[in-house]
């Protein structure tokens, strides 16, 4: 009884890795550095549960060091289900910028990081996987 719970969690496991690389290809794997020239964006996590309210992190650096002291606006999307949702950060470390939000449905969101820095305004989209709140059962994820 012991070995197929196991079993079946190392399978939920293996399936669930195999889907961060396959949510990469289907963006192309976009060069960050290409989009946003002197910049990395970053947003974490990358894949939560549906119902939980996370704290949703921007870690920006301009030429390698934090960039600190800017308005950062998060925007949740997923179109499919008409969600658009605007958040204001609060800077909890130098280049990191955090606001809490609550993933209502399963599925793919967009995360738009938007900033300005120098007078001009930066954009760019990153992505979050959301998985069904039964996902945590193990139980659930085979049988």
């Amino acid at each position: 009884m012991a070995t197929r719970f196991v079993i079946r969690m190392l399978l939920g496991a293996l399936f669930i890795a195999l889907l961060i690389p396959l949510s990469a290809a289907a963006h192309g794997d976009e060069d960050e550095a290409d989009e946003l020239p002197g910049y990395e964006v970053s947003v974490g996590p990358q894949e939560a549960l549906q119902g939980d309210s996370v704290p949703l992190e921007a870690r920006i650096l301009r030429e390698e060091l934090p960039l600190r002291g800017v308005v950062v606006t998060l925007t949740v999307d997923r179109h499919e289900e008409e969600i658009s949702d605007r958040l204001e950060t609060q800077e909890r470390e130098p280049g990191s910028y955090v606001a809490t939000y609550r993933f209502t449905k399963p599925g793919e969101y967009e995360i738009h990081v938007e900033f300005t820095d120098f007078g001009e305004t930066k954009r760019v989209t990153r992505y979050v996987n959301v998985l069904p709140t039964s996902w945590a059962t193990p139980g659930r994820l085979f049988g």
